[in-house]
């Protein structure tokens, strides 16, 4: 109901001539046709525009008029007046009422132009005690063309009733507001509303509206007679000019013309123009904010009227941005949109008035005048910066793939919120995925001025690699978006330091021991160290990365078939990181063999693999979980039981989804098969190699036969005369090119390599031994520097077999003597220690003896170790003529003697009671019975094998001085050989380390001449002088030449001997050695024998011993050692 009103004007034309569809029609604006305002048109309105014709009234109350005929005399008629405001004549025709109550009079006539005419209005009832009423139309229609025109229609509406003076009418049933309020509006523009009267009950309802003297509202109908339920009343309202106008009338209702039935209604209405107000008295303030960045405040715009305003603003400051520049707020509403503020100068106060136009909207279409309200907009550009507390931060180690945590303090002391970023940037090499590894918290935040935000820094690093990297901060445009401000560096904060550790293994040292093995070679350390690619696999270990699998090839050398024999390899593996480590083992199979189903008893059953190669290696491994620093040990047994090549695969676990793969080939050979794997190694290489070495310097490559015949060997040198007549010079050569080989030994092949020019160097050999070639691959490289001469890699030189696995261990298992020079002798020390509880040791070491390279002497090399017993031995290698690095084993046989004599008894007392049971027998019903010996003969003790390995580098006296360092060359004992240096001088030691050395020596040697043991030592040396020497007369001659030989010095190797046997004595009284290495070696008190445990009393076998002395049996072999060591109690020692 509060929708305009759609008006219908509908037209025909009733005539005889052709009807023309080009028609005029009287002009009249087409805005006041449609809506309230030209449903409101019958009035005229002085503010718009001028209709064709006015009347001058159009609601007539004709009062109350008799049905009878005499008083149609008394009735007052009433008149209306038409004016023509058009400028031609005008036909008036006035609609005619059929029931002829309501007449007017002349109904049709000609007024014209700008002239009035009157017409008369009659009521004329029909029925008594009714009410009436009519609304009659006029036409209008040009003179001129009264027949091709449409005419303009006005209307008069009359009511009226016909009940008795004396009578006051039915009682009128109705509903009508109270109060009616008018939409808002502005001055001077009128505004519409309607409202209802509603009717009920069966009878007409009939309506007067009386309005004040002076009255702003119009009413229409103003009044009417109601037949249906109701009828709508438009109500129309013109403010005056002036603004904030208040409009409030009462007017007067008649219901069914009677005075007594009036009814009150109010209009109330309100005019104002368009205003907004802004928050903060129309002053937006912004607080200080960096130069580029930008400032968010809400503006609100409140809509203090009733009318729907349009807003827009103008000339807008590049560095002001309101969200809506322009936009409607509803009456009465408040709008807040965010304005934002973006400085462009540094250090600079803004001060901006923006113009905001407004309009009243009226169904979205502006109406009114525009007006305008200035907004003030303030702010400053200042500058800021972020420091942390504390600027470094120290992760120390961190495992791989864990999360550690730590913080620091982001403060912001300026005058200004500052919106950073943080990020990460490498400070050295771009090592790790720092994007994906280091998490910030929060990472994109806002510091407010004089305030701290705590910043969470958490790593969970991925790579195994040192992390140094800076956080940086950026600054955003605003606290929202991470859009960055252009052109801007990243300001430094903090450092950051993390060392992430992928824990992993590595194979500190490796230990063998072979049981019942005819060749040695295989427990050598130096051999499996090459044999094992321990510096490959500790390569690997350190190098693999998670979801990585690497595997590894160990070609064991090959061996015979032995039921018995076995090698014991222990890997001695430590977890050198910080953090434990998590290991797994498990075997591959990578064999045909096929289950089977084993049944135990009469119901249970399981199936199994019965696969022949399950025992061939096998691999046990101590730990499970390697704490950091921690030592584990991984077991290899591995026998020589399947002839031909077996492929043996172990995977190793050691956790972060890393495996390592040991593919260990195991060759065994029958007993008529041929060797084809007969080099100790398939590759020579001799370095980086000083071209400027005066001498010739050769590396020792070995041959091993391990067949039972004697084999010859020859070496094809047609590559290396290839090769040396390329360089024409000789760069390889190999001084022995042909022999023999016996069975079960091994000879070295002499490799020359020197160069004269820079570069690198190769060559293939084949080399053939029987039937068999194999190719040997010589590789190296020259330097003109001597000191970037590369050597053979570490190996660690302790042993670690001290497990109840191996009967014994050294003290040393691997001896590296570096660039020792020709014709010399070096001594070194040798512990070996007893495993046993119980059971004494036999030991014999096999003497090295390389002709014209080498010489190695073991002192003692033949004993019997007491159980839990230590027994020191001297080493002393002698160097021969030939320059070279070489390898060299020295294998020493342990049996166990206490078994070792129990076996041999075994053997006694079966041989004796078979003599005694020769001639016995017994007859019996069955037949002849002959006894047997009821004492079995033992199984033979195991034989043990552990190697010393020498790894020995010889160099020429010419090259002595660049290659022996000072502190070597003070150990060394002088050569059997005087050299005499004809070249330049190429001194290599300090003169200012001369000093100090030569400081030291004299000191030592000041304490050593003035100790008692030295001239003890001296005077054992010297020969006794004869008694009655003193008793001779001698000459002045005589004397004098005696006086001068005092002067001689001594030679060297005096003092060499008289050095060393002071060494040995102050290790001796040192370490309370048993054995005394300062006598001959041919000395009878080097026989050694066996003392029994001052704490364990071994009783069983003196009880032994005495049933076998009343027994009386005749022992052949009391000269052995070990049943000396049975048979006595006690050792002596000649220390």
């Amino acid at each position: 109901m509060k929708n305009e009103p759609i008006i219908i004007e509908l037209y025909g034309s009733c005539s005889a001539l052709s009807f023309k569809t080009d028609s005029d029609a009287i002009t009249y604006p087409l805005k006041s046709k449609g809506g309230f305002k030209g449903y409101m048109r019958d009035g005229t309105d002085t503010l718009g525009d001028i209709p064709p014709i006015s009347l001058s009234k159009h609601y007539f109350n004709l009062g109350q008029t008799d049905v009878d005929v005499e008083n149609l005399i008394q009735t007052i008629p009433h008149s209306i007046c038409l004016t023509n405001h058009n400028h031609s004549n005008l036909l008036i025709t006035w609609e005619k009422d059929t029931d002829e109550i309501f007449n007017i009079t002349p109904s049709e006539m000609l007024v014209c132009a700008h002239q009035s005419a009157l017409f008369e209005l009659t009521f004329n009832p029909n029925t008594k005690s009714n009410l009436y009423g009519r609304k009659i139309i006029c036409s209008v229609l040009l003179e001129h063309k009264k027949h091709s025109t449409f005419p303009f229609v006005a209307s008069v509406t009359m009511i009226g009733h016909s009940f008795p003076v004396i009578s006051n009418g039915w009682i009128p049933q109705y509903e009508i507001p109270q109060t009616v309020i008018m939409p808002p509006c502005m001055p001077s523009y009128p505004v519409y509303t309607t409202f209802l009267i509603k009717r009920f009950g069966h009878l007409p309802l009939m309506f007067q509206f009386v309005s004040p003297s002076a009255s702003h509202f119009l009413v229409k109908p103003m009044l009417g007679v109601i037949y249906q339920d109701y009828e709508i009343i438009v109500v129309e309202m013109t403010p005056k000019p002036q603004d904030e106008q208040i409009y409030i009338e009462r007017w007067t209702v008649y219901f069914n013309g009677n005075m007594k039935n009036e009814y009150y209604i109010d209009f109330k209405g309100y005019a104002e123009n368009a205003n907004v107000v802004f928050d903060n008295n129309n002053v937006l303030s912004f607080p200080p904010v960096m130069l580029g960045c930008q400032q968010f405040l809400q503006l609100a715009m409140r809509n203090v009227t009733r009318h729907t305003i349009k807003y827009q603003f103008y000339q807008l400051p590049p560095e002001l941005n309101i969200q809506y520049i322009s936009g409607e707020i509803d009456a009465n509403d408040t709008l807040h949109q965010e304005c934002s503020f973006s400085p462009d100068e540094p250090n600079i106060d803004y001060d901006f008035e923006v113009q905001c136009i407004l309009n009243i909207v009226k169904k979205g279409v502006p109406i009114g005048s525009k007006y305008s309200i200035i907004l003030y907009v303030r702010g400053s550009s200042k500058i800021g910066s972020l420091k942390a507390t504390p600027n470094e931060l120290y992760f120390k180690e961190l495992e791989y793939n864990n999360t550690k945590t730590l913080h620091f303090d982001l403060i912001n002391s300026s005058l200004v919120d500052i919106y950073y970023k943080l990020i990460c940037t490498h400070r050295n090499w771009p090592f790790g995925n720092i994007e994906e590894d280091v998490k910030l918290h929060p990472a994109s935040e806002t510091i407010f001025s004089g305030s701290h935000k705590r910043i969470t820094v958490s790593i969970t690093p991925h790579t195994a690699v040192y992390y140094e990297f800076a956080i940086r901060y950026l600054i955003r445009v605003n606290f929202r978006s991470d859009a960055l401000i252009a052109r801007q560096k990243p300001v430094w904060i903090c450092n950051v330091y993390c060392m992430c550790i992928l824990p992993t293994l590595k194979v500190q040292n490796i230990c063998a021991f072979g049981y019942n093995q005819h060749c040695t070679i295989h427990i050598s350390k130096q051999f499996l160290w090459k044999r094992l690619h321990v510096n490959r696999l500790n390569k690997i270990l350190e190098n693999i990365l998670p979801k990585e699998r690497k595997s590894i090839n160990i070609d064991l050398f090959p061996m015979f078939q032995c039921n018995k024999g076995v090698i014991l390899i222990e890997w001695i593996m430590i977890n050198p990181s910080s953090f434990p480590i998590t290991l797994a083992l498990k075997r591959i199979k990578n064999c045909s063999c096929k289950p089977v189903i084993k049944t135990f008893g009469y119901l249970l059953q399981h199936t199994e693999t019965d696969c022949i190669h399950t025992n061939l290696c096998t691999v046990n491994m101590r730990s499970k979980i390697l704490r950091p620093k921690e030592e584990t040990v991984i077991g290899m047994k591995i026998h020589y039981t399947l002839i031909g090549k077996t492929a043996i695969c172990w995977e190793l676990d050691i956790g972060h989804d890393r495996y390592v793969m040991l593919n260990v080939v195991i060759n065994c050979l029958a007993e008529s098969q041929s060797q084809d794997n007969f080099l100790s190694t398939a590759s020579v290489n001799f370095g980086r190699t000083y071209f400027g070495n005066k001498g010739i310097m050769y590396r020792v490559n070995w041959i091993y036969n391990i067949t039972n015949n004697d084999l010859p060997y020859s070496i094809d040198i047609n590559n290396i005369c290839k090769v040396n007549k390329d360089y024409h010079y000789e760069v390889f050569s190999c001084l022995t090119q042909c022999g023999v080989i016996k069975t079960g030994t091994a000879i070295p092949l002499l490799l020359k390599f020197q160069p004269r020019m820079f570069g690198r160097y190769k060559v293939i050999v084949p080399i053939t031994m029987g039937d068999k070639t194999e190719e040997l691959t010589m590789e190296g490289e020259s330097t003109f520097d001597f000191r970037l001469a590369s050597y053979a890699r570490t190996i660690p030189s302790y042993c670690a077999c001290k497990t109840s696995l191996f009967p014994a261990y050294f003290s040393i298992d691997c001896i590296d003597v570096w660039f020792l020079p020709m014709h010399n002798v070096i001594v070194r020390m040798l512990l070996v220690y007893n495993n046993l509880d119980f059971d004494a040791l036999a030991y014999e070491w096999i003497c090295q003896d390389i002709p014209e390279i080498l010489y190695i002497d073991i002192f003692p090399r033949k004993g019997i170790l007491h159980p839990k017993a230590v027994q020191s031995f001297r080493i002393k290698i002698y160097t021969k003529g030939y320059p070279c690095r070489i390898d060299v084993h020295i294998p020493c046989i342990f049996f166990n003697a206490s078994k070792r004599r129990i076996y041999q008894r075994s053997i006694i007392k079966h041989a004796i009671l078979s003599q005694e049971l020769a001639g016995q027998f017994t007859i019996t019903e069955k037949g002849t019975y002959v006894p047997k010996p009821w004492i079995k003969i033992l199984n033979k003790p195991d034989v043990y094998y552990k190697t010393l390995s020498l790894r020995c580098s010889v160099c020429t006296v010419e090259d002595e001085s660049t290659k022996v360092s000072l502190l070597n060359e003070l150990k060394a004992s002088p050569a059997n050989v005087i050299y005499f240096d004809d070249s330049k001088k190429c001194n290599v030691i300090d003169e200012k380390e001369l000093c100090i050395v030569k400081f030291i020596l004299e000191g030592l040697l000041w304490d050593i001449v003035n100790s008692k043991r030295f001239k003890k030592t001296v005077d054992s040396l010297i020969p006794n002088r004869n008694l009655y020497y003193t008793q001779f007369m001698m000459d002045i001659s005589e004397r004098k030449r005696l006086i001068r030989r005092s002067y001689i010095s001594p030679p060297l190797t005096f003092i060499d001997s008289l050095l060393e046997q002071m060494l040995f004595s102050i290790i001796h009284d040192e370490f309370s050695l048993k054995t005394t290495h300062l006598i001959p070696n041919e000395d009878i008190r080097h026989r050694n024998y066996l003392k029994m445990l001052p704490k364990q009393k071994r009783t069983d076998l003196e009880n032994e011993l005495e049933e076998d002395r009343h027994d009386g049996s005749n022992d052949e072999d009391n000269n052995d050692v070990d049943y000396q060591y049975l048979r006595t109690g006690f050792r002596v020692s000649f220390v």
